[in-house]
């Protein structure tokens, strides 16, 4: 195989067996979208690409989104909640995209 790898985004065990990266069929993946924690992720990832409307992203997040936006995204004028200045400021540094 020719090219080479980028150590920021393959992991020590992709860059020695690249081949499973490869040629292995994707797995399936489960995520528990009502665990407080990822739907809380979730919001905050989305708030950074588009404010929050809760009555309208509610059919996207479930029953939490109201309480999880008071508490951990800030209002703005217009009523939409979006991430605090300082989280968008430094959002590659205190998000994990991997």
């Amino acid at each position: 195989m020719s090219g080479t790898f980028d150590c920021l985004i393959f992991s020590p065990n992709q860059q020695r067996q690249p081949h499973e990266l490869y040629n292995k069929p994707l797995s399936a993946i489960t995520v528990d979208v009502e665990n407080p924690l990822i739907l809380e992720g979730h919001l905050q990832c989305a708030a950074v690409e588009k404010p929050i409307d809760i009555l309208r992203d509610l059919v996207y997040f479930g029953n939490e989104t109201e309480s999880i936006c008071k508490e951990h995204l800030v209002r703005g004028e217009d009523g939409v909640r979006t991430v605090y200045e300082y989280v968008q400021r430094l959002w590659s540094l205190l998000t994990a995209c991997r």
